[in-house]
């Protein structure tokens, strides 16, 4: 029955990483994952025992799974959400773009400190804001120089919040930070980009991205 549900949750993607996803959405992962599991649960039974168990059983066997599953998840966020805001387990991540959109979203993560996301440069085609800093974060003005920053700061992420004409020539840098094993995640204006690998959306804030590596 434990390798049952432990199966179930594994294929929900219970296990994969959630930081920054609404709860409400992780809720419904666990509940689908419990459901998944109940059913194949009640079949196993079904088929591996000469008595089988009555309703009312199974019934309390689902009520308890799900407030035990519910409850313990409840009290992992919440203890990771704490750890983080006291700077523990935390990931790093750079932004591409320094627009509106790029603005926007560094606010929302950094007044969401729970995520425990911190960023450690923005970076542009813009040579005129090298050297400068928004809200203490150091900007770089040469796009070619992600490859290089990735390496030296060993960051987790990078955010692609960027839009103009030239966006194609970013394919290559992209491509090439993947094989680095960093994730990138793309505001979706910008899904034509999803073809460098299997997307997923990923939610931040108010905002929507789009994953192309993991």
């Amino acid at each position: 029955v434990i390798i049952i549900f432990l199966l179930c949750r594994k294929s929900t993607g219970i296990y994969q990483s959630i930081r920054g996803t609404a709860f409400i959405h992780q809720i419904r992962k666990q509940l689908e994952s419990i459901s998944l599991g109940f059913i194949l649960v009640v079949l196993f039974l079904y088929y591996s025992e000469e008595v089988p168990y009555t309703r009312i059983l199974l019934a309390q066997f689902l009520i308890l799974v799900t407030a035990g599953l519910l409850l313990s998840h409840w009290v992992l966020v919440e203890t990771l959400h704490y750890v983080r805001k006291k700077g523990y387990n935390q990931r790093y991540y750079g932004i591409i773009g320094t627009g509106k959109n790029a603005l926007k979203l560094f606010s929302e993560i950094q007044n969401s400190n729970y995520f425990g996301l911190n960023c450690s440069f923005f970076i542009d085609d813009s040579p005129q804001l090298e050297n400068k800093s928004i809200s203490g974060v150091k900007v770089y003005g040469h796009i070619d120089k992600l490859p290089q920053l990735v390496r030296q700061t060993g960051i987790d992420e990078i955010y692609l919040a960027k839009n103009n004409p030239d966006i194609q020539q970013l394919y290559p840098i992209l491509n090439e930070i993947q094989s680095y094993g960093v994730t990138v995640r793309i505001l979706p204006d910008w899904a034509g980009l999803t073809a460098l690998s299997k997307p997923s959306v990923f939610p931040i804030g108010s905002f929507l991205l789009f994953t192309v590596s993991e």
